[in-house]
């Protein structure tokens, strides 16, 4: 979890491509609900809707918290 956040400081940092890149490099959290969002959150950012919408939906699947869902769909709103 320490290189995830890491990489997610990164990205907010540099720039949503730089996060995408580095998160890809993350091999062992690719089916986490936190990886999901935040790499769907960084095409996001970047523009790219179509994809992030694709991941987004992945995080809202894999999560049940109230608040966790009530914020990926806040996300996948600003996709459409």
């Amino acid at each position: 979890m320490v290189s995830f956040n890491k990489t997610i400081a990164i990205g907010y940092a540099r720039s949503p491509e730089a996060g995408i890149h580095e998160l890809q490099k993350i091999t062992t959290l690719q089916e986490h609900y936190l990886y999901l969002t935040a790499i769907g959150n960084f095409y996001l950012l970047q523009g790219n809707v179509a994809i992030a919408k694709v991941y987004l939906e992945k995080a809202l699947n894999k999560t049940s918290t109230f608040q966790e869902v009530e914020l990926i769909k806040r996300k996948i709103i600003r996709c459409i």
